[in-house]
C-alpha cells in the first residue's frame, strides 16, 4: 500500500501564507505585503503572462482529501495538480489594487503562461477550492499581514 503523500506546488502559486524574511514569498503575497509597506514590488515578467494560483489552505484542504483517499485498502499512489484559478499579472495586479495601493518597479519580460489542470483532484478527490483571489480574501490577507 501507500504510506505516504507527497506535494508540490510549482509552477503553480500559491498565496495567503505568512510572509518571512527568511523564506521565498510567492508573487501575490509580496505584492501585497509591499503595498502596505509602501513599496515597489519587481515585476520581470510581461503583465500578460498568466500563473496558476492556488491559496494555502486550498493546498492543506487537498492533501487532506488526499489522506483519506490513501487510507482506502484499494489506493494507489497517484499525483494531482492543484490550482484554483489562472490569472494574468496585469489581472492580480488590478484586483489588488482596488484594495491597497500598488507600486510597481516594471522592469518587463518575456510572456510565460502557467495554466495548471486541477480536473483531476476536482473528480477524483472531491475537491474544490474555496478561496479566490477577489476583494473579501485580499482584505483578509492585508489584515492577517498588518497584524
Amino acid at each position: 500500500g501507500v504510506t505516504g503523500v507527497q506535494t508540490c506546488a510549482l509552477p503553480i502559486y500559491a498565496w495567503g501564507g505568512k510572509i518571512s524574511k527568511t523564506r521565498r514569498n510567492g508573487f501575490i503575497d509580496r505584492l501585497i505585503f509591499n503595498s502596505i509597506l509602501g513599496l515597489p514590488t519587481t515585476i520581470s515578467i510581461d503583465y500578460q503572462s498568466t500563473l496558476s494560483i492556488v491559496h494555502i489552505k486550498d493546498i492543506a484542504n487537498s492533501i487532506l482529501k488526499g489522506i483519506d483517499i490513501l487510507n482506502l485498502p484499494s489506493s494507489k499512489a497517484e499525483i494531482y495538480n492543484i490550482s484554483s484559478e489562472t490569472l494574468s499579472i496585469e489581472s492580480i495586479i488590478t484586483l489588488i489594487s482596488a484594495a491597497c495601493t500598488v507600486k510597481e518597479n516594471y522592469l518587463g519580460g518575456p510572456i510565460k503562461y502557467a495554466n495548471i489542470s486541477s480536473a483531476k483532484a476536482r473528480a477524483s478527490l472531491n475537491w474544490s477550492p474555496a478561496y479566490f483571489l477577489n476583494s473579501q480574501n485580499i482584505h483578509s490577507a492585508i489584515n492577517a499581514y498588518s497584524s
